[in-house]
């Protein structure tokens, strides 16, 4: 390509413990504080609870991804960051579904204005798979109107300033 480009690839497997011992040995811990690989589905079972039965995402998980990096008009302050990832569970939760949780695009841009001062914008999709196909979950919300969105599509859009001392 005409702009300096890296991409890469990889593969996670976070094989956590098993669910029925109850907590008793201690369960799974992330291995890294603060290392996350995608920007929705790392945080499954922190801040985001879909209507149907899972495991947290540092556990009972294989994920894997390709990612690019460039920087267009050769500018080295501007960064365009793409990650695609697909997500496995290593056991079902829930018996007879399926083992594919879902696939994750993520894009980060971001600007250095100075070596101290960075902007970023980062917008990511959540694209359930079909381990949230079946009945899912169903429930009241505040209309009074039964509802499931276990199955439906999440987005999230995050603008970030980083200023360094």
């Amino acid at each position: 390509m005409p702009w300096p480009t890296l991409s890469g690839g990889g593969w996670t497997w976070y094989s956590g413990e098993d669910r029925s011992e109850g907590g008793k040995s201690g369960n799974y811990r992330p291995p890294a504080r603060g290392k996350f690989y995608s920007a929705i589905q790392e945080f499954h079972g922190f801040f985001y609870f879909p209507g149907v039965t899972g495991t947290p995402s540092y556990t009972n998980k294989h994920q894997f991804y390709v990612d690019v990096t460039l920087h267009p008009f050769n500018n080295k302050d501007l960064t365009f960051f793409a990650r695609y990832l697909q997500f496995f569970f290593d056991t079902t939760p829930i018996e007879g579904r399926d083992s594919h949780i879902g696939s994750e695009l993520d894009v980060v841009l971001s600007y250095d204005y100075t070596e101290d001062l960075t902007f970023k914008l980062i917008n990511a999709y959540f694209f359930p798979g079909s381990y949230y196909d079946g009945t899912a979950a169903v429930f009241t919300n505040q209309f009074g109107e039964s509802v499931s969105n276990a199955d439906e599509t999440a987005m999230e859009l995050v603008a970030e300033v980083s200023l360094a001392f």
